[in-house]
């Protein structure tokens, strides 16, 4: 596997243009008639799932392997369990998309999950693989170093919401002002992380 597509339902997921030669994993819990390729497999991580060709679960998990060959066991949601298993297969490269571990509910459940993503993000960095982030988990600048970087994102940021939020008054279809409100999300939420 040169690259693996990780999508989580979090709202920068509405920035992902499907790609049919793309190769996907995700957690169970977003199966759905309408988001069920061929090239998606499904990681169920609770008790229960039974392993098929396209869904990976507790019985068909290299846990144990996983664990001796990376020396921890720092899993506090799916996605960690997905990105460590891209590694153990030796994958190059990853792309992030929806992997934004916030609630827009304001719950404090991705709180204590996002440091085990970071972690193994780190760890894919670490032996080399390319980690492709489009949602703000990481910083995208040096704090204390890159000051000026960070004033140009922000006033790049608000430049684009204020473009998305004019565009969703104009859009006149369900569809497109979706978009727009889960752009205008995933830019607040990178401005947030600044």
């Amino acid at each position: 596997m040169s690259k693996i597509v990780i999508l989580g339902s979090g709202p920068s997921l509405s920035l992902y243009k499907y790609n049919k030669d793309d190769i996907i994993y995700c957690p169970y819990c977003m199966k759905s008639e309408s988001f069920n390729e061929p090239n998606i497999v499904f990681f169920e991580m609770h008790k229960g799932m039974e392993p098929d060709g396209a869904i990976v679960c507790q019985n068909n998990y290299p846990l144990g392997d996983i664990i001796e060959k990376y020396k921890s066991t720092y899993f506090t949601n799916t996605i960690s369990y997905i990105i460590a298993y891209c590694l153990f297969f030796g994958v190059e490269e990853i792309d992030l998309h929806g992997v934004d571990m916030i609630d827009i509910n304001d719950s404090s459940e991705y709180i204590s999950q996002r440091g085990s993503v970071m972690f193994w993000i780190g760890m894919a960095e670490g032996l080399g693989v390319k980690v492709n982030t489009y949602n703000g988990i990481m910083e995208p600048f040096l704090y204390g170093y890159e000051d000026k970087k960070k004033v140009a994102i922000i006033k790049r940021i608000d430049f684009l919401k204020k473009h998305a939020q004019n565009q969703l008054k104009l859009s006149d279809n369900e569809a497109g002002q979706n978009q727009y409100i889960g752009f205008i999300h995933a830019l607040e939420m990178l401005r947030g992380d600044l």
